[in-house]
């Protein structure tokens, strides 16, 4: 090996796979900045918990709501990318961080939540698993 011989540069980074290529262009067709999509659900999420009776669930849901700037700044899987979700606009929820940390530490409360508000107002469901109607039309 010569010392002091410059490298070749190369024409730059590695190219994408057609993977991340189709992941990055269907996430900039998600716009971000806009209204946080999530928060609807956990204002109506604590008004329910209190009729109910369930102090726990609306504690932890207000103080989400409480935290939540109502910008979006990131996007919410409803069907997990590591579940094969795709990156479709059907499947993206533009949130801000709060809020998609509270549907993954509270997932099983935010589940019943917004399986009642799919049924009872006919929103979207936050989180969609294996079984539900929307399992399949979801994936990529």
């Amino acid at each position: 090996m010569l010392r002091n011989t410059p490298l070749k540069r190369t024409s730059g980074l590695a190219p994408k796979s057609k993977l991340q290529q189709a992941r990055e262009n269907a996430q900039a067709r998600t716009p971000t900045g806009g209204p946080c999509q999530v928060r609807p659900y956990l204002v109506e999420g604590v008004r329910r918990a209190r009729q109910q009776g369930d102090p726990e669930g609306a504690r932890a849901l207000a103080r989400a709501v409480l935290a939540c700037p109502n910008i979006g700044s990131t996007r919410h899987h409803r069907r997990k990318q590591s579940a094969m979700g795709s990156d479709g606009p059907d499947n993206l929820m533009l949130c801000c961080g709060g809020c998609n940390g509270v549907i993954e530490d509270q997932a099983g409360l935010v589940r019943e939540l917004s399986e009642t508000l799919a049924t009872d107002l006919g929103w979207r469901r936050l989180v969609v698993r294996e079984g539900d109607p929307e399992w399949e039309a979801l994936a990529r």
